[in-house]
């Protein structure tokens, strides 16, 4: 074998793992990577917890390590259904940063999100104050008119039923 042969598959491998464009859109990708990171969390407490109050034939709440010689670490029970839990998060996870937020599209789509936001001209302090303030007073305004109509409206209705009874 070549030196050329063994080195082509260590490239492809560090190829699958390199970030598509990288150094661009660094902002909205890490973003987009703090969200997914949330949710596989989420998804890997959900599955702790649902394996823990399963019934099945492998009992997955009992079933510590207490042949490796773990049985709590930091407090926390180590479970079985601990470490599918955090087995599914990890490898959720790796999948998730490495074959979604590296597509091309969705990629392309984050850098270009990126670079818009920035050519975008963002209100000064006094506008977004002032805005507020009148979005805040009209809002008010209305929904003091909703009530003394909705009052109004019932005064009527009060008015026409107590001359039908």
């Amino acid at each position: 074998m070549t030196k050329e042969e063994t080195q082509a598959p260590v490239e492809a491998r560090a190829a699958y793992f390199s970030d598509y464009r990288e150094g661009e859109g660094r902002l909205t990708r890490s973003t987009a990577f703090y969200i997914m990171l949330g949710l596989t969390a989420w998804a890997g407490y959900s599955l702790n917890y649902t394996l823990e109050g399963l019934t099945s034939p492998v009992d997955f709440s009992a079933a510590s390590l207490d042949w490796l010689g773990v049985n709590n670490v930091f407090g926390v029970r180590v479970t079985t259904a601990l470490l599918c839990g955090a087995t599914f998060f990890l490898l959720a996870l790796v999948f998730l940063k490495y074959r979604v937020l590296d597509r091309p599209r969705l990629a392309d789509l984050l850098v270009d999100t990126e670079k818009e936001m920035r050519l975008v001209s963002w209100p000064a302090y006094g506008e977004v104050y002032t805005s507020s303030v009148v979005v805040v007073v009209f809002v008010v305004i209305l929904v003091s008119f909703l009530w003394l109509s909705d009052q109004v409206l019932y005064l009527i209705a009060k008015y026409v039923l107590r001359i039908f009874e």
